[in-house]
């Protein structure tokens, strides 16, 4: 629901659209949260197959079967990424251009590995008669060691690729080694020599000229009010159009994953301790240990956070506060037993997010809607009649503006957008459907 939120509204109002390189907005929260919950499912979902004690030929099938289902899995949301994401509009697909890399294809990954480590290292995890609160905690964290061990591994490659790499002078900067900025990244030159320029990011690839929106592109180099995209001033610099960039490629998929594994250990957590203000107090003090550890390294400039390049300071931001909002939200809902309504339009939504996310994401509505006009013209259609980009709201996706809208009609057509799904999604989990890939 938040996505949905804020990849509609953030045009109009940028302070809550994702910052346009280091630093952090509403917006950024979004997909390591997404990341982050894929590892909490793991941990739910994957019980059932990791090895108990030893390994004999009963739980060497179980793990066989494991590892069937994650596969299974990961292939379906990767190609349904690229399907969704990776074109240039909905059913026009230039393979020349297509896109490999997005968000639903950064999902599968982080899915994959993290079930990798879960298969082969997991044990039983239940709930025990722990001798004290401190016994509990120790106990969850010795029961996701790989995983932190991974995550740190995860998290060493990334370092050594952005901080280890020369990279050539480009766009007319020196660049070098451990240089972070759009046109000297060392992400940008891997992600290029593995995927291929034409299968990165539009429109770097010349894929989808319309639908460019990489965010440094609302940097104060590349927009006359930055943070928000408009046009672009008379010296902006050449690496605003032309450097080929991927904000959810390979690199940055290596923290992105490493999100998802700090996630499993909040899934042990619910898997392990029984009482519920225990649970409260592990992602509590976790998340507030991440947070306080990474607020001086950003302020101090050691790293910034930055939700392009998915780096450690940004990983442990994010992991840190959604360990928070989990805790707020399971303390009010499950130890104070209150709001339950207040958050039961999230609950139908969760129940069904895959169908929502793609269905209110993807573009279909809209090609949908566009079939049928009026006036004769093909352009009043309805798509761009009820849509914000449309005719009736304003200029279409592509012109950049002078100046943000700050529209508040499109905060309200946004709440409503966001409404009429809830209600797609209340009727579903009424007639107990539930669409599961």
């Amino acid at each position: 629901m938040l996505m949905i939120f804020v990849d509609n509204v953030g045009g109009a109002l940028p302070f809550i659209d994702h910052s346009p390189w280091s630093g952090v907005a509403l917006a950024d929260f979004v997909m390591p949260w997404f990341d982050f919950m894929v590892g909490v499912s793991i941990a739910l979902s994957f019980k059932k197959f990791v090895t108990p004690t030893r390994l004999d030929d009963a739980e060497s099938t179980m793990r066989c079967r494991g590892c069937k289902k994650a596969s299974k899995r990961f292939l379906k949301i990767f190609f349904l990424g690229v399907l969704t994401q990776g074109c240039q509009d909905l059913f026009v697909c230039n393979l020349k251009y297509v896109r490999i890399m997005g968000i639903l294809q950064r999902v599968a990954v982080c899915f994959i590995l993290t079930a990798a480590v879960e298969l082969y290292t997991g044990t039983a995890t239940k709930v025990r008669d722990y001798k004290n609160e401190e016994a509990a905690h120790m106990a969850v964290c010795q029961r996701s060691k790989w995983h932190w061990f991974a995550c740190s591994c995860l998290c060493l490659l990334w370092t050594i690729i952005m901080y280890g790499i020369n990279v050539a002078p480009a766009f007319g900067e020196p660049c070098g080694s451990g240089v972070l900025t759009p046109a000297c990244n060392a992400q940008r030159v891997v992600d290029a020599a593995i995927l291929g320029v034409n299968h990165m990011y539009f429109p770097a690839n010349g894929g989808n000229l319309i639908g460019n929106d990489v965010t440094f592109q609302r940097l104060k180099n590349c927009s006359s009010c930055s943070p928000g995209k408009c046009v672009a001033p008379a010296n902006a610099s050449s690496w605003c159009t032309e450097a080929p960039f991927d904000p959810e490629g390979l690199v940055s998929s290596l923290t992105a994953t490493a999100d998802t594994m700090i996630g499993a250990h909040a899934g042990f957590v619910m898997l392990m301790l029984a009482k519920d203000t225990w649970r409260v107090r592990h992602w509590f003090g976790l998340g507030l240990v991440m947070v306080t550890i990474t607020l001086p390294l950003h302020y101090c400039d050691v790293q910034l956070w930055n939700t392009d390049l998915y780096t450690v300071t940004f990983l442990m931001l994010t992991s840190g506060m959604a360990c928070l909002v989990l805790s707020l939200f399971y303390y009010l809902i499950e130890v104070r037993a209150c709001c339950f309504h207040f958050f039961q339009p999230m609950v139908w939504v969760g129940k069904n997010a895959i169908t929502v996310y793609v269905l209110a994401e993807s573009g279909f509505p809209q090609w949908l809607l566009s079939i049928f006009y009026i006036h004769g013209n093909p352009n009043d259609n309805l798509a761009n009649v009820l849509w914000p980009s449309g005719v009736f709201w304003g200029p279409v996706d592509g012109e950049r503006p002078t100046h943000p809208s700050y529209s508040m009609h499109i905060l309200l057509w946004t709440v409503a957008y966001i409404a009429v799904w809830t209600i797609v999604a209340w009727w579903m989990d009424r007639q107990k459907i539930y669409v599961k890939i």
